[in-house]
């Protein structure tokens, strides 16, 4: 070994002290002796010693001080090991100490050969002991940094949908811990979409940036904004009242109102509808539940000429019959017109698709059919089996609103192309939001390509975070895809898909519905 070691030595026996230092001489070896306890913690306070070498014959009459020193000295040095030297009298007070700290025990007589041997295995140790816990707190620090990035928009720079659901339950807890209001507020663009389709996804999405930095630098300093993609945002208000909160929108309302987004040659004025919920309130106990709350707020504003709405458990959108018997009657006159229409209006949605590209109106039939047979395999209600039926034919409508070139291309996509390529969920989710007989598929839709592992898009949702309809069309999406040919590359097997989707459960797809897969696919 280049580097002296060093030991501090617990002996207070002249004689023993002579030994010692004559074998420790010839192992190169750094020591330092001690003939006291307190001593010897002194020493350990100034250096940094590998090694503590104790004689215990020298202290057998104080068993309960060797061990408490022993405590101390791994106090100030976790990765301190002990080196116990007796005579074999004294073996079974050795046993006692031997696993305190990694302990290496040599019995007296002490042979020169022994003691570096053991010496220089401890130091050993010690280097790997030190190594182990600097990787460690490498890989500590590397996965907050990763845990951290996976909570963040990458467009805004705002804490993205994930991380809201997980502050809202700790805000949630203290709230009730304290008797404390919590306000979330809700916000959207407007006509998005028209922008994005006028001034081109450079502006839109440059709009979107624009508002982010509006709203962050409005929020007081432990106030949360997130994203929800897609023109969304969401601000969390701890002790904040409805009175409070609803002041605080009416200025955010009447600043962006003012203000000119988008380029000095692109001037655009931008309208907002805001939501706000604020727990506790009745019908709001989790952190979904408390979003969905101020979501049908957000959504009786865009339907009403108030464009900001506080949540009522009792809030119905203006026009809705209160009366409970002419509603069930308006419910069941409606839900004959959608029962009727439904199955026209996604094949004509599927035709859309066929027109834009032929192997996309083809697949989603195809998946359409694998996704029912699992949705059935887990016995799902009848009603969340046609939903998923639904979102299978749609879950590839977004792609309507990608050009040809990009959809057809036989090489590898350029990163522009894909970020193109992964809007496609939202356009389709946009398009869809205003049908409601099908708002019952715009989750699956919305979030087929996410991942279990949370690597997925557009939101990084991980596990049950993503809705259950979306985890089993992701499942049979790419089993389908696997087994077609595409502009880039030839079909796989039956065989090998599978294989290829056996490999990916508990990473890309859920354990769960990859079984109910493989039963029925015998």
């Amino acid at each position: 070994m280049n580097k002296k070691i060093k030991l501090l030595v617990l002996c207070r026996e002249n004689e023993n002290i002579s030994e010692l230092k004559t074998l420790l001489k010839k192992i190169k070896s750094s020591y330092k002796f001690s003939t006291s306890f307190s001593q010897g913690l002194s020493w350990l306070k100034k250096d940094r010693f590998r090694i503590i070498l104790v004689d215990i014959d020298s202290f057998s009459l104080y068993p309960q001080r060797i061990e408490k020193f022993l405590k101390r000295a791994k106090a100030y040095n976790p990765q301190l090991l002990f080196l116990i030297i007796s005579n074999p009298a004294f073996l079974n007070l050795a046993r006692k100490f031997l696993g305190k700290g990694l302990s290496f025990y040599i019995k007296k007589p002490i042979v020169e050969q022994e003691i570096k041997i053991a010496v220089e295995y401890l130091s050993r140790f010690y280097e790997l002991a030190v190594r182990n816990r600097e990787l460690k707190e490498k890989l500590e620090a590397f996965n907050k940094k990763i845990e951290s990035f996976s909570l963040i928009d990458f467009l805004t720079s705002c804490y993205n949908y994930r991380y809201l659901l997980k502050r809202l339950e700790e805000e949630i807890k203290r709230a009730q811990r304290y008797l404390r209001n919590i306000s979330l507020v809700s916000i959207d663009i407007e006509s998005l979409v028209d922008i994005n389709e006028k001034y081109g996804e450079d502006i839109g999405d440059l709009v979107v940036v624009q508002m982010a930095n509006i709203l962050k630098k409005r929020v007081r300093g432990n106030d949360i904004v997130c994203s929800g993609g897609e023109g969304r945002f969401y601000i969390i208000l701890p002790d904040t009242s409805k009175k409070e909160a609803k002041s605080f929108s009416e200025r955010i309302f009447s600043y962006i109102a003012g203000h000119k987004f988008g380029t000095k040659s692109k001037n655009i004025s931008l309208r907002v509808n805001i939501g706000i919920a604020v727990y506790p309130s009745e019908g709001i106990n989790s952190p979904s539940s408390f979003i969905k709350a101020s979501q049908k707020a957000l959504a009786t504003s865009k339907h009403s000429h108030n464009p900001i709405t506080i949540y009522s458990h009792k809030l119905v959108f203006k026009g809705e019959i209160q009366d409970v018997e002419s509603l069930q009657k308006k419910l069941e006159s409606l839900n004959r017109l959608v029962s009727e229409g439904l199955v026209d209006m996604i094949h004509g949605f599927a035709k859309t698709i066929d027109a834009k590209d032929s192997y996309t109106g083809r697949h989603v039939e195809d998946t359409a059919i694998i996704a029912e047979k699992i949705a059935k395999k887990l016995k799902l209600p009848p009603q969340e089996v046609e939903n998923i039926k639904h979102a299978a034919i749609l879950h590839d409508l977004g792609k309507v609103g990608i050009e040809e070139k990009i959809l057809s291309k036989k090489g590898k996509l350029t990163p522009k192309e894909m970020k193109r390529i992964k809007k496609h969920p939202l356009i389709a989710a946009q398009i869809l939001k205003s049908v409601h007989a099908l708002s019952g598929a715009v989750p699956a839709i919305l979030h087929h390509h996410e991942r279990y592992d949370g690597k997925g898009y557009p939101y990084g949702l991980k596990g049950e975070e993503i809705p259950l309809s979306a985890r089993i069309i992701a499942v049979a999406d790419v089993y389908q895809a696997l087994i077609s040919d595409r502009p880039y590359r030839k079909a796989y097997s039956k065989k090998e898909a599978i294989e290829i989707i056996k490999k990916e459960s508990g990473s890309q797809f859920d354990p769960k519905i990859v079984k109910a897969f493989l039963e029925i696919v015998k």
